[in-house]
């Protein structure tokens, strides 16, 4: 699958390499939360390596979100409104590795790097269009059309091109996959014993490859 979207890694890469003491970098394994506040200082994470789920926690119980790949951010603006740095934080879904740039940080970034907000305004468009197509397929009552969308959200981010298919290749668990198509998981599990049915996607373990994107995208219409 082609993927022509702008990746915030590749451009900031360069940067990490000559900024070590302005993006601190650190490992995370597994099931780890991470806050997006460091040293007493808020900021915002680059994923640089591994998935995250992005999670809100609204009274008592934690939201999943987002999933988020490398080159991905998350927390920008945290220090704008601290209700974002309060409630929300990443649960990492694999081992792997973050950057964390703080307020301070980011304002002298902007010094080294003269198109820095420009590349935080492409990806921060990027992330609207991707939500406003999940926000526009949500408001359907079509189980089918919530769980298709959802699919083709991942595929567009995750999506490696195969022989058989486009696999989305970052593993989520189905609760958490359901909570993102806003439903029950039995549901959710109906849907893509349907679509598997019709020829739509094939499973292999916890990895979902779409063998049928056209096919895909005409339940969401």
């Amino acid at each position: 699958m082609a993927n022509n979207k702008f990746c915030f890694l590749d451009e900031i890469r360069p940067v990490l390499i000559q900024s070590k003491g302005l993006i601190i970098e650190f490992t995370v394994l597994k099931g780890e939360r991470i806050e997006f506040k460091r040293n007493g200082k808020l900021g915002f994470c680059v994923l640089l390596r591994g998935h995250c789920a992005l999670e809100r926690r609204v009274r008592k119980f934690n939201h999943t979100l987002q999933i988020l790949g490398p080159g991905d951010i998350s927390g920008f603006g945290s220090w704008w409104d601290l209700s974002d740095a309060k409630y929300d934080s990443l649960v990492a879904l694999s081992t792997g590795r973050l950057g964390f740039i703080s307020e301070d940080s980011f304002r002298d970034l902007q010094e080294v790097v003269p198109n820095l907000s420009e590349m935080m305004l492409k990806l921060l468009c990027q992330s609207i269009k991707l939500k406003d197509l999940r926000i526009s397929a949500l408001e359907s009552f079509s189980v089918r059309s919530r769980v298709s969308s959802l699919l083709i959200s991942l595929s567009k981010k995750f999506g490696v091109s195969k022989p058989h298919g486009v696999l989305i290749d970052v593993v989520i668990g189905r609760d958490r996959l359901a909570l993102l198509s806003a439903t029950s998981v039995e549901s959710f599990s109906r849907a893509l014993s349907e679509f598997r049915e019709d020829g739509i996607i094939q499973k292999s373990g916890r990895k979902i490859f779409i063998c049928d994107q056209k096919g895909l995208e005409r339940l969401v219409e």
